[in-house]
């Protein structure tokens, strides 16, 4: 099987500790002041939102499809979740607003119910962290599609 179009790694400059995947233009806003946990489905649309470490500056970010990697994998915090995905899906951040001008980073072989799973490591604890927007990332993000059977 080959993956779908539009998988890979990316570097994305977040602010406001988070980054999202999306359908549309229209930046999604997070649901609540404080992250809840590390992803939630925005209420707002089929959009999935990331809460990061990093107050602002650049994380790296991979989007595979399949099953997600085991707890002995060196991912330290890992949520899964429900997201209907009937359209490709683009990165974006508030310091990134106009990437839906890009190649997806996601495009459903199959639209419809997919489960998935957003992992984390190297996440940076304790609050208003900003980094050089030219540094290398340090926190590295991984969200794995599964579609729903």
């Amino acid at each position: 099987m080959t993956a779908p179009a539009g998988t890979g790694t990316v570097t994305v400059l977040v602010d406001y500790h988070y980054f999202c995947l999306q359908p549309g233009e229209a930046l999604p806003f997070p649901d609540g002041q404080q992250p809840p946990a590390l992803a939630q489905v925005a209420s707002s649309g089929p959009s999935l939102v990331v809460f990061t470490g990093l107050r602002s500056g650049p994380v790296r970010l991979s989007v595979t499809t399949g099953e997600p990697p085991g707890p002995a994998s060196g991912w330290t915090m890992s949520q899964r979740m429900k997201l209907d995905v009937q359209e490709p899906l683009y990165v974006t951040s508030p310091d990134m607003p106009n990437t839906h001008l890009l190649e997806p980073l996601y495009s459903p072989h199959v639209p419809g119910p997919h489960q998935v799973s957003v992992l984390a490591r190297d996440r940076v604890e304790g609050g208003d962290v900003i980094a050089e927007l030219d540094a290398d990332p340090v926190e590295q993000y991984l969200v794995v599609f599964t579609p729903a059977r």
